[in-house]
């Protein structure tokens, strides 16, 4: 008996890990895929929405979203979206960039990880847009130029939603 459970619980290991490997092996198809579009264009906007477009498929995300700053560092703007309202997109043009502003990842350069925004801190500065929105959890991460933000990715989930490291590390490195 204790042979086969130890038999059994080596099946269900081996399975996890060949699950692990398959998406992770997706995940790098994906990658790849969005590589060879961006370096096939040096239009910005056509590079930003085919990053927004394959991060739910790397993410498991409903929304994502493309905030950049302006030249003066001062306000930033909704560059590309996917899966997310044209009212949305209308509202986010000239957005402050401040440490307790819808921006504050670009204000810090610190990621936001918001595993369920009714319990969060941070919850008051997005809940107007996760109403409208339909979005209950978030993970955004800064992008960088040399040595400051220019904006940031935000990856949007309709639940409460756990975050791997895995998953921070996939947003980090889109």
């Amino acid at each position: 008996l204790i042979s086969i459970a130890a038999q059994a619980a080596t099946a269900i290991r081996n399975s996890q890990f060949y699950m692990s490997l398959r998406h992770q092996t997706s995940n790098l198809f994906i990658t790849n895929s969005v590589l060879t579009a961006i370096n096939s264009t040096l239009n910005l906007d056509e590079v930003l929405n085919i990053i927004v477009t394959a991060l739910p498929h790397v993410m498991s995300c409903q929304k994502a979203a493309i905030f950049l700053a302006d030249d003066t560092g001062r306000t930033a703007r909704l560059a590309a979206s996917h899966n997310l309202s044209a009212d949305f997109t209308a509202r986010a043009t000239a957005l402050p960039i401040g440490p307790n502003e819808r921006t504050l990842v670009i204000a810090t350069g610190q990621q936001l990880i918001i595993n369920d925004l009714r319990v969060h801190e941070k919850a008051p500065i997005f809940q107007p847009a996760a109403e409208t929105e339909n979005f209950r959890a978030l993970a955004e991460v800064p992008l960088w130029t040399q040595d400051k933000p220019i904006g940031s990715l935000t990856a949007y989930y309709a639940d409460p939603h756990a975050f791997t490291p895995n998953e921070i590390e996939e947003l980090t490195a889109f």
